[in-house]
């Protein structure tokens, strides 16, 4: 999980991510997109700066997801 509140209130080039219309258009590539490109943030600065999500069935581990993975099964 990753709280853009920071960011969008520090940064003015982010603004346009208060409106949750605009937030919720995001396009991937090498980076989270917004705006076509015009807004935009590096993937590892989300993994590194956000929170895990574990749902209440999962161990609180950075494996958790494999462990409970049923793909294939």
């Amino acid at each position: 999980m990753f709280d853009f509140a920071p960011i969008v209130d520090s940064y003015p080039v982010f603004a346009a991510l208060k409106d949750k219309d605009t937030l919720k258009q995001f396009h991937i590539s090498d980076t989270l997109e917004w705006c076509y490109g015009t807004i935009d943030i590096a993937l590892e600065y989300i993994f590194e700066h956000g929170e895990p999500v574990f749902s209440c069935n999962e161990k609180a581990t950075p494996f958790a997801a494999e462990e409970n993975n049923s793909y294939g099964k």
